[in-house]
């Protein structure tokens, strides 16, 4: 039952798509949903679906999103304008939406206020592991419908083309349910956040922030994930760092204190933290594993140390200030969040097809 006392049915239909019980909507009735609402940003976004994809990704119960669903892209208020479909070559079809709708289970409806709070977190969650940079726009409720109704595939309508760059990182309930197995928790960490910001940046061609946040994303990454995994080692046997216990005000503390000094002086400089840091915590340098990728990056802090001191320059020391320093930027954050086996997705949209993906969601706007 909805809050308003109204049920949510999804009408037999005759496409065999699963759920997440492994029914399919053939092999049931009808389906019910209660408590759900749509969101939107006003950005067009793409799905990937397959036809045995589930009705509702559920997130697991020990997320912070325990008793919420994202619902199929064809499954739509009745009220609202049907998704643009279109087959694609391998049988999987794009689902082009500018809306994203959300199921709670009546035990975890939230307060009013507090529904957009969480559907904020929840997009930028699905921002981390699909790659969708643009949805962290501002988000608005445009439908709190009294029925959904679940439209159909168009089986064997296929264009015979391929995911072109823009679509790759379409939203797939294959990648949310990838991601929640591997982190159940399904946490944001800050640094995916301001990369995928330095993503969008460029896409709308802004290359001062987007060489500016990549920058910050590779330093707050690196730094997290040494420490991260410098406390997950410390806690294996035998023991491979220089634990000392410190006494001091009736306390006493364990140390490394080799592993504390180079941490500070990676404050000062934060070549320590790709070269020193690395091999001392996981044995490894990234001047000997990938001394191009270390290059580049000493590009990088040297244009963002650039542009914090010359905000007005229209050039910087390291790389240019344009759409292909801001390129290489990019490639070479991504490249350091791969080496540190930092979690997300990170798919760099060409200019051009940025625009086209624009254009897109203009034309979205004026229907």
């Amino acid at each position: 039952m909805a809050r308003d006392g109204t049920r949510v049915v999804v009408p037999r239909v005759s496409l065999a798509m699963g759920d997440e019980t492994g029914q399919t909507q053939t092999e049931r009735r009808d389906s019910e949903f209660a408590n759900v609402f749509t969101v939107s940003n006003g950005e067009l976004l793409t799905w990937c679906v397959n036809l045995s994809d589930p009705v509702r990704f559920s997130f697991p119960n020990e997320s912070r999103f325990r008793g919420w669903s994202v619902l199929s892209p064809i499954a739509v208020p009745d009220d609202a304008a049907p998704p643009q479909v279109v087959g694609l070559k391998d049988g999987r079809f794009l689902v082009m939406t500018d809306m994203l709708s959300f199921e709670v289970s009546p035990e975890c409806v939230p307060e009013p206020s507090e529904e957009m709070e969480v559907a904020d977190r929840i997009v930028r969650w699905l921002r981390l592991v699909t790659g969708h940079a643009e949805l962290a726009a501002e988000l608005r409720v445009v439908h709190k419908p009294k029925r959904v109704v679940r439209g159909q595939l168009p089986a064997g309508a296929f264009t015979g083309r391929p995911l072109n760059d823009v679509e790759k990182n379409a939203i797939m309930f294959e990648c949310m349910a990838s991601a929640a197995r591997l982190h159940p928790t399904c946490e944001v960490p800050t640094y995916t956040e301001i990369l995928h910001d330095a993503i969008e940046a460029h896409a709308v061609e802004d290359c001062r922030k987007s060489i500016l946040y990549a920058a910050i994303a590779v330093e707050e990454m690196a730094a997290t994930r040494l420490e991260e995994i410098f406390a997950l080692r410390a806690a294996e046997t035998p023991q491979r760092f220089r634990i000392v216990e410190r006494h001091g005000s009736g306390n006493t503390v364990q140390k490394d204190p080799v592993f504390e000094y180079l941490q500070q002086n990676a404050k000062r400089d934060s070549r320590l933290l790709f070269d020193a840091l690395p091999a001392y915590v996981f044995g490894r340098s990234m001047i000997d594993d990938r001394n191009q990728l270390h290059t580049e990056l000493s590009n990088l802090r040297d244009a963002r140390n650039g542009l914090a001191h010359r905000p007005g320059k229209a050039s910087s020391k390291g790389l240019p200030i344009d759409d292909e320093g801001a390129h290489r930027a990019l490639h070479a954050a991504i490249g350091a969040f791969e080496w540190f086996e930092a979690p997300g997705r990170f798919p760099v949209t060409p200019p051009t097809l940025a625009r086209t993906q624009r254009i897109a969601n203009q034309r979205l706007r004026r229907r």
